[in-house]
């Protein structure tokens, strides 16, 4: 497997927590099946396509309607609590550095 497979798999995958409602053991099991460059540009990736879609929906709307900005606003908001509630447990190392970089 090369890396851009890898990052078009972590991509694919995270788009799953594309909602408000996060499960945290899922995100979790997603954090450590790749490496730690791999979901933070996952995450980078997954939040870019997200404002983009948003700003999309914001600029062919027929008034300004921010509701696609909030909605992302409000997913970047439940997975840092996820994080910071995670990164607060007892953790393996290696987790705990992937979970460090995503808050960071």
């Amino acid at each position: 497997l090369t890396l851009a497979t890898l990052l078009a798999k972590a991509v694919e995958d995270i788009a799953q927590f594309s909602t408000d409602q996060l499960d945290s053991a899922q995100y979790l099991d997603w954090v450590d099946r790749y490496q730690a460059q791999l979901i933070v540009l996952a995450a980078q990736i997954a939040w870019s396509t997200n404002v983009d879609a948003a700003l999309v929906a914001l600029s062919s709307a027929p008034k300004l309607d921010y509701t696609g900005l909030k909605s992302v606003l409000k997913i970047v908001e439940t997975t840092l609590n996820v994080l910071a509630d995670s990164v607060l447990q007892e953790q393996p190392a290696v987790r705990r550095r992937k979970l460090e970089n995503l808050i960071t």
